[in-house]
Order: structure tokens, then C-alpha cells, then sequence
């Protein structure tokens, strides 16, 4: 049985997200908060970037829809917005 061909809107947001994740920098953010939320501060102690860079790169995840932000007091913290994300991270690693 052949599987429908997904939209024109459908295959450009597809290929907007794996441009978006194709970026070496947003890997490491991604991964920094696979496992719980961290605030620009703790991304940018584990990956070891400016924090001005870290937060460049989660505006554009933002953007997307990869990452969302919670609010604890004055502090910002950032996490996948979904487990899809956390399972393509780990199937993109088994398949290397």
C-alpha cells in the first residue's frame, strides 16, 4: 500500500527542520536539554559557547517549534517540546 505523498506546506516544513537541525551547534543545545529543561546559562556552561550564541540558536529552535521555554521567577528555562525531537536525536545517533 503506498503512503500519501505529504503537502507542498507539509515537505517545506519538513525540509525547513532538517536544515535547522542539519547545524552541529544546535545538536549540542538540543542534546543539552534532552533530558531536562536548563536555563541559557547551563546550555551554554555544557556546550561551551557564548551566551549570546546559545541564544541566538534557540530563537531559531524556538522558531520551529523544536524548543519551548518555561519561566521560574526571573530565570528562562529551555526544553524539547515534545519526545519526537529526544526520539530522532537518538535515532539519528543509532543510524551513525
Amino acid at each position: 500500500m503506498d503512503k500519501k505523498m505529504p503537502s507542498e506546506l507539509e515537505v517545506m516544513k519538513m525540509s525547513l527542520f532538517m536544515k535547522v537541525m542539519s547545524d552541529s551547534t544546535r545538536v549540542k543545545i538540543l542534546y543539552a536539554i534532552k533530558d531536562k529543561p536548563k536555563s541559557v546559562y547551563e546550555i551554554q556552561q555544557l556546550v561551551n559557547m557564548s551566551q549570546s550564541a546559545v541564544s541566538h540558536q534557540l530563537a531559531l529552535l524556538r522558531g520551529i517549534d523544536v524548543v519551548s521555554t518555561s519561566r521560574d521567577g526571573n530565570k528562562i528555562y529551555y526544553s524539547l517540546t515534545d519526545s519526537g525531537i529526544s526520539n530522532i536525536l537518538d535515532i539519528v545517533k543509532k543510524h551513525i
